[in-house]
Formats: C-alpha cells, sequence, structure tokens
C-alpha cells in the first residue's frame, strides 16, 4: 500500500513575537496587504483571505466562505473589509487568485468586473506542468489585451505551501486561534497527501478528497509568490 507524508497534522505554531494571536476576521498587524484566493466548481465558490505579512513571504488567514458563483465572490471582493486591532482600521482585498479550471467564462467575467484586480489561475499537472517552473502570466485568448491568466505547475504549489511552509515552515501560514470552530476548513485545508511509488518517488494523491479551501489557501501562496515577484521586477509579466 501507498504510503507517505500527510498534510493532516501540519497546522503551524504561533510565535507571539512573530504573528500575535487572532480571531477569525481581523488583520492580526498593522503593514499587511489583504489578498483572495478562490476555488470554484460546479456548484460552489469558496475563499479564503489572507494577510500577506509586512515581510511579503508570511500569510496569515484571515476569513473564508462559500459563496454560489464566482460573480458573488467578486461582490466580496469588491465590498467587503476586516478590521485590523493593531491601529484601527479596516482593508479591503487588493489583490485576488480565481481558479477558472471549471466555469471559465463566468470566471473570467467576475474577474473583468473587479478591473482585473481578480486574475483569473488554471493548475497544470502532467506533461502541461513541464512548460512552467512555478507560474507563468499568458494573456487569454478573445478576450481584452493585458488580461492575463496564471498558470501554474500544480506540484511545485502544493510543496510550496504543504512541505516548505506547513512541514518545514521556512515561510509560515499563520491561521487565527479559533479556526478550529470550522471544522470543514480544517479538513479540506489538510486533505492532501504525498504518496511514495515502489520506485521511492513521491507524487500527490490526485484523488485526496474535498480540498477546496487547501486549493483556496495554496492560491494565496501562490499569488504572494507572484506579486512579490511583479513588484522585484514590474516590467515582467511572466
Amino acid at each position: 500500500a501507498a504510503a507517505g507524508l500527510t498534510a493532516k497534522g501540519l497546522a503551524p505554531v504561533i510565535v507571539p513575537s512573530i504573528c500575535p494571536p487572532y480571531s477569525r476576521g481581523t488583520i492580526p498587524v498593522a503593514g499587511c496587504t489583504l489578498i483572495l484566493g478562490s476555488d470554484v466548481g460546479g456548484n460552489y465558490a469558496k475563499w479564503v483571505v489572507g494577510a500577506v505579512m509586512p515581510n511579503m513571504e508570511d500569510i496569515a488567514i484571515v476569513d473564508w466562505g462559500t459563496e454560489l458563483d464566482p460573480d458573488a465572490v467578486a461582490e466580496i471582493f469588491l465590498t467587503s473589509t476586516w478590521p485590523c486591532p493593531a491601529n484601527g482600521k479596516k482593508y479591503g482585498a487588493s489583490a485576488g487568485f480565481l481558479d477558472a479550471k471549471f466555469r471559465k467564462g463566468d470566471c473570467y467575467s467576475a474577474c473583468l468586473r473587479t478591473h482585473r484586480r481578480l486574475m483569473p489561475c488554471a493548475g497544470l499537472g502532467g506533461t502541461a506542468a513541464r512548460s512552467v517552473r512555478l507560474f507563468s502570466a499568458t494573456q487569454v485568448q478573445q478576450y481584452p489585451s493585458g488580461f492575463l491568466r496564471l498558470d501554474f505547475n500544480d506540484r511545485e504549489a502544493k510543496d510550496e505551501l504543504y512541505i516548505a511552509r506547513l512541514k518545514k515552515k521556512n515561510r509560515r501560514v499563520w491561521f487565527p486561534h479559533d479556526v478550529a470552530q470550522d471544522p470543514d476548513y480544517i479538513a479540506e485545508s489538510s486533505a492532501e497527501e504525498l504518496l511514495e511509488n515502489d520506485r521511492g518517488q513521491t507524487y500527490w494523491n490526485e484523488h485526496p478528497g474535498a480540498n477546496h479551501y487547501g486549493d483556496c489557501n495554496k492560491l494565496l501562496v501562490l499569488g504572494t509568490r507572484y506579486l512579490t515577484r511583479r513588484m522585484a521586477h514590474p516590467r515582467n509579466q511572466k
């Protein structure tokens, strides 16, 4: 039987000197940038908002929810704000990343509605993933010039979230102290399983069960990497 490392039990430990304990729906420290990640399926559109910490590496999970369609996610992106107790101010999300593998037309329309602050994404696996190391921004055909889709290597993105961040803590993902009040979020954030074949090669289980919030978290990590690269190389779209 296949055996290997699972994402279960890899929840990070909050270190107060880096990220003080905080409640769901609040931003833990001042100077963060809020971004949104959304996983869209046939009859749902789940989303997670994360606060990119001032070091532009670590992410604190702020809030999450479930909607029926991408347009509802766009509405949350455009109208919702979250308080930062450290300075008494409220902030909305500055950027978002929407998985557009399913319901592409609806996802693209939602992104255009936000004046492209929501960016459609598509995870690549198998031979298709060989064309990108982590991500590549490409023009969406038959849409206005400059409307980009972020194609990404799904294996690399999972490695970044579950191994580099949650297991090895090279870069951190923080969770609110009351996250256990939502067992669905915990279950979907820890559903992924890294298996090992007879040759000692590892691979992610292609059928891990419901992992929608985990995919939202993955998009936050991907989005953070993309945004920091854009800031470092503003003319580099890929």
